[in-house]
């Protein structure tokens, strides 16, 4: 069974394909100051788009959806892309496949 089949309301829409704007706060209710703006899922490819300031976009693959779901409850996008897709401490570095869309 996925997640997706249990799961309801914007978390549902999110890991059917709904894009997922970033209008969080942090724990203090700051703004969040991740530069990521958008996180769309696709389940059937097992991808992730996320759109950053200023209009670029990239395409992160495999991403599971349990990491989906992870994505959707973080704290922080930006920490969770550095912890997920990333590798920190390096320009160009990433833990899965990525494509440039934009």
């Amino acid at each position: 069974m996925s997640l997706s089949s249990s799961a309801s309301g914007p978390l549902r829409d999110f890991l059917e394909g709904e894009p997922l704007f970033n209008t969080r706060t942090s724990k203090t209710n700051a703004p969040e100051k991740s530069r990521v703006r958008l996180a769309q899922y696709h389940a059937d490819a097992e991808a992730l788009m996320l759109e950053y300031e200023g209009g670029s976009a990239y395409l992160y693959s495999p991403v599971t959806e349990a990491a989906a779901v992870s994505l959707y409850n973080a704290d922080s996008w930006g920490e969770w892309c550095w912890t997920h897709l990333r590798i920190r401490g390096s320009k160009d570095g990433h833990r899965v496949n990525v494509k440039k869309l934009r």
